[in-house]
C-alpha cells in the first residue's frame, strides 16, 4: 500500500489497542477538543481529553489498512495484520469479518509527539455513513482516504463538504498508489473540482517502472526511499522525478 499525502502528516505511535469505556464517555461529554454547539456549528475547546482524528473515505478505500500500516511502522504492533486474514486491529467484529468490510466505528488509542490521540475509523459503506459524519463532529483533525482513480476518488465530495461546511481540519490520503494507472496531479486536479479550498500537495512518488520505491517531501524538498520493515531512508533525489517537484 504505497501512498501520496494532501497536505500533511498524521503519526501514531505507543497504541494501547481498543480504547472503550473513556472514549464512549468522551462522545457523551464532548471532551475531545472540538464540539459541536447544537446549531450545526463545531467549535474549539480546551484540552480535557485526548485529540482526536478520524478517518474516513469510500467503501474499500484502505482505511482499516491505514491505521494498521500506522501502528505497524510504530513499531506498536508485534506483526501488520490484513484484511483477508482477519488480523487486523480493526474490523475484528463477527459481522465485519463475515461481510469483509466494516460494519461500526473501530477505535484505537496512541501516543503521538508524546500527546494521547484517539483514531477513529469509520466504515466506508454509504448505508453506514452517519458514522462518519458523527465522528468528524468530534474530530480535532481527519484524515480523508481516497483512492487512486480521479473517478472513484471523487467518492469522497459529500465527506469534504461537511469537512468544508463545519471548518474541520482535514487532509486528504491518496491510497493505493502502487496500483494507480493515474498521476497523482490527475487525482488532485479532479478533487480539486469538488472542493472549495486548494489542495496543496505534500508528497509524490518516486516510481521505478511499475514499481513504487519511495517518495519526495515537498515541504522539505528532500528524497526518500522505503526499507522493508524499516523506516524510510533519506537518499539523493532521482532526477526522474525533479521535474516533477519543481512543477508541484
Amino acid at each position: 500500500m504505497q501512498t501520496a499525502w494532501c497536505a500533511t502528516h498524521v503519526g501514531a505511535r505507543q497504541a494501547s489497542g481498543f480504547t472503550r469505556g473513556p472514549v464512549k464517555e468522551a462522545f457523551k461529554r464532548g471532551t475531545f477538543g472540538r464540539t459541536n454547539d447544537g446549531d450545526g456549528k463545531v467549535s474549539e475547546q480546551g484540552e480535557s481529553g485526548p485529540r482526536c482524528a478520524a478517518i474516513v473515505g469510500s467503501y474499500l478505500s484502505g482505511k482499516t489498512s491505514l491505521v494498521e500500516s500506522m501502528l505497524s511502522l510504530a513499531g506498536d504492533i508485534p506483526k501488520k495484520g490484513n484484511a483477508k486474514d482477519g488480523n487486523m486491529v480493526g474490523d475484528t467484529a463477527a459481522e465485519a469479518k463475515a461481510r469483509g468490510m466494516g460494519t461500526e466505528m473501530n477505535l484505537v488509542s496512541c501516543s503521538y509527539l508524546d500527546q494521547p490521540w484517539v483514531l477513529i475509523d469509520c466504515p466506508g459503506s454509504v448505508e453506514l455513513s452517519q458514522d462518519a459524519q458523527n465522528a468528524v463532529l468530534v474530530a480535532d483533525t481527519v484524515v480523508v482516504v481516497a483512492e487512486p482513480e480521479p473517478d472513484k476518488a471523487l467518492a469522497v465530495a459529500p465527506i469534504l463538504k461537511l469537512l468544508e461546511h463545519h471548518d474541520i481540519p482535514h487532509m486528504l490520503f491518496i491510497n493505493k498508489m502502487d496500483t494507480a494507472n493515474s498521476s497523482v496531479q490527475e487525482v488532485i486536479e479532479a478533487l480539486q473540482g469538488v472542493s472549495d479550498r486548494p489542495l496543496v500537495l505534500r508528497e509524490i512518488p518516486i516510481r521505478e517502472g511499475e514499481t513504487v520505491t519511495g517518495f519526495v517531501d515537498l515541504a522539505s524538498e528532500r528524497a526518500w526511499k522505503y526499507e522493508p520493515g524499516k523506516q524510510s531512508k533519506m537518499v539523493e533525489m532521482p532526477d526522474s522525478v525533479k521535474d516533477r517537484e519543481t512543477a508541484a
